[in-house]
């Protein structure tokens, strides 16, 4: 069969899986309008030193969830929803137990860990040693990790189970809509006075904390009513050692944009010589990201039947990623417009002093484009088996961008983070297209 017919029956197949999920879609952009706006609230209510902070705490979060749940998220998927569909209740029920014990220990090494930097951090202050000051942003929130890892933990177990809309709710906008409810309701239960300059941080730290909880509890709530009363009644089976193995080793599938443009802001804040760039560089992500949303939304809808043709028919497989880049380019370069012509505008609704990072928004935009065509490359490496390749990629990526930002942050501060990240972006994307190439013989730009 040639692919041109692959390609008239898989566009009908593709719209058709976007008819199926068109709600989650909707909450998906949903839930990126709730986060602009809890950013854009943020940003005009603080300074854009505190804002950054903020968006720090925020970024530390997303970049350290993986590693509290271990690659657990992702092996979730892959075992529950077979467990459940075979009846094997016995090593469902064993697996969840494995998982939540394995997350508890993960919990106490990282509240240890962040309360003896904290500790190590007062002291050194104390004696007169060292002024970390503007580092206790990131040690205050480290015990926030656990909670955030907590909710996307218990969202994706909802997932397996089939409430994919309120999975999706969860990790998304009835988040950020919780924690901008709970921040306008603390600054005005107490005086603004009160809530002022250091203490304006850790009470914020504070709101993101009672929002996680109460996220959490609806979590556990909706839960309950969800599991098998036979998950309860069953003696556990387990698998530990075939478990962790498939967590670590698809661990390195988390290691994308997001922990790439978390750690970036991170890096921005260790070699930055303005910390006010933080911030500013807090609302670039938060633009620029734009482009990134809806093309993750179609490589997840999408990726089910990626990974049926993978190891199946190439020319099949060939045709669906083709429609999938269509898909993901024509709003893409709508959207690049927009930042290109009205970036600038855009910016000056988080303050005036942010219309200044308009030369690093378009920067990023342009890695953000780059990276998306090539996106669908983890999840063809890892569905043909190329888990361990692609987890030594995101190794490598890792150590590309802490070597580029220590090179251009402390010469071009925010210019220079956004250059950093998109120069990785290209290179890692780059890097998967020639491994797919080679193992794969797949093209992922129609033409390369």
């Amino acid at each position: 069969m040639k692919l041109k017919t692959y390609l008239k029956k898989d566009l009908h197949l593709i719209t058709q899986i976007f008819r199926d999920h068109l709600v989650i879609l909707l909450l998906i952009m949903l839930s990126y309008f709730a986060t602009y706006g809890l950013n854009l609230y943020l940003a005009n209510l603080l300074k854009p030193q505190l804002y950054g902070n903020i968006s720090i705490v925020f970024q530390l979060l997303l970049f350290t969830m993986p590693f509290a749940l271990l690659g657990t998220e992702l092996s979730m998927m892959h075992f529950l929803p077979k467990y459940f569909h075979d009846h094997e209740y016995p090593l469902a029920s064993g697996f969840i137990r494995w998982n939540f014990r394995l997350f508890a220990i993960i919990s106490l090494v990282v509240l240890a860990l962040g309360g003896i930097l904290l500790s190590v951090s007062l002291m050194l202050e104390g004696i007169g040693l060292a002024k970390l000051t503007e580092y206790n942003v990131i040690l205050y929130s480290f015990w926030l990790i656990p909670l955030f890892a907590l909710i996307v933990l218990l969202a994706t177990l909802l997932q397996t189970m089939g409430r994919f809309y309120l999975a999706t709710s969860f990790r998304g906008f009835a988040l950020s809509f919780m924690i901008l409810l709970t921040v306008y309701l603390f600054l005005h239960v107490f005086e603004t006075s009160w809530v002022g300059g250091y203490r304006k941080t850790i009470s914020l730290i504070l709101c993101l904390a009672i929002s996680y909880l109460v996220i959490i509890g609806l979590e556990i709530y909706f839960l309950r009513k969800t599991l098998p009363k036979k998950i309860y009644k069953v003696k556990p089976h387990y698998q530990t050692k075939h478990w962790t193995q498939y967590s670590v080793e698809m661990l390195g599938s988390f290691l994308g944009y997001t922990a790439l443009s978390a750690l970036e802001i991170l890096l921005l804040q260790l070699f930055g010589a303005n910390k006010a760039d933080v911030g500013h560089f807090a609302s670039v992500l938060v633009i620029s990201s734009s482009m990134m949303v809806l093309a993750l939304a179609v490589d997840m809808f999408v990726n089910p039947l990626i990974s049926s043709l993978v190891h199946k028919n190439r020319l099949h497989l060939q045709s669906v990623l083709d429609i999938v880049n269509l898909f993901k380019l024509v709003p893409a370069t709508l959207l690049l417009l927009v930042i290109v012509f009205f970036g600038q505008s855009l910016l000056s609704h988080f303050g005036k002093s942010f219309e200044g990072a308009y030369p690093a928004l378009l920067v990023l935009a342009v890695g953000y484009f780059y990276g998306l065509t090539l996106n669908s490359a983890v999840p063809l490496l890892l569905y043909s088996g190329h888990h361990r390749l692609n987890f030594k990629l995101s190794l490598v990526q890792f150590a590309f961008i802490v070597i580029t930002s220590g090179i251009l942050i402390p010469k071009y501060a925010l210019e220079g983070a956004a250059i950093s990240l998109s120069l990785t972006i290209i290179f890692a994307g780059t890097m998967r297209l020639f491994f797919v190439r080679k193992y794969l013989d797949i093209k992922l730009l129609f033409f390369v």
